[in-house]
This record gives C-alpha cells, sequence and structure tokens, in this order.
C-alpha cells in the first residue's frame, strides 16, 4: 500500500507547493519555477522509492510525467476560460 501512497503523496505536495509558488499569477509567466518543483519532488521521491523498495522506478517517471502534465493541462484551461 505505501508504494502507491508516496507517489500519490508526493503529487498533492507538489500540487500544493506549486499553487503556493505562484501566489495567484499566471503559469506561462512560471513555467521554470514550476518545472523545477515538480522535478525536486519527484527526484526526492525517486530517491526514496530506490532506497525503500527497489522497485518501480520506470512505472514512478511515467506516473510523475502524466501526474504533471495533466496538472499543467488543467491549471492551464481552467485559469483561461
Amino acid at each position: 500500500m505505501s508504494d502507491l501512497l508516496v507517489p500519490l503523496v508526493a503529487f498533492l505536495v507538489a500540487m500544493v507547493s506549486s499553487e503556493i509558488v505562484l501566489k495567484g499569477s499566471k503559469l506561462q509567466s512560471n513555467v521554470g519555477r514550476i518545472v523545477f518543483l515538480y522535478s525536486m519532488i519527484g527526484i526526492a521521491t525517486l530517491s526514496y522509492l530506490i532506497v525503500a523498495h527497489d522497485r518501480g522506478i520506470i512505472a514512478f517517471a511515467i506516473y510523475w510525467t502524466g501526474a504533471f502534465l495533466s496538472w499543467f493541462g488543467f491549471r492551464a484551461l481552467y485559469r483561461c476560460g
């Protein structure tokens, strides 16, 4: 169960942190900060999964990329209209 819970909690932390970084400003003007934030949280989570569980690295990378792109797309569409 913790194999699924760790990436989910990491994504929730990344979402909340990115909203704090944005502070109501436009997403397109802060893409670099958001990508850096997601990268750092993703690397930290991946490091934990490698040390603690030693499996699911590729699955986590696919999940993390999809989660970021989904968040980015939803956030961009939601704020535009």
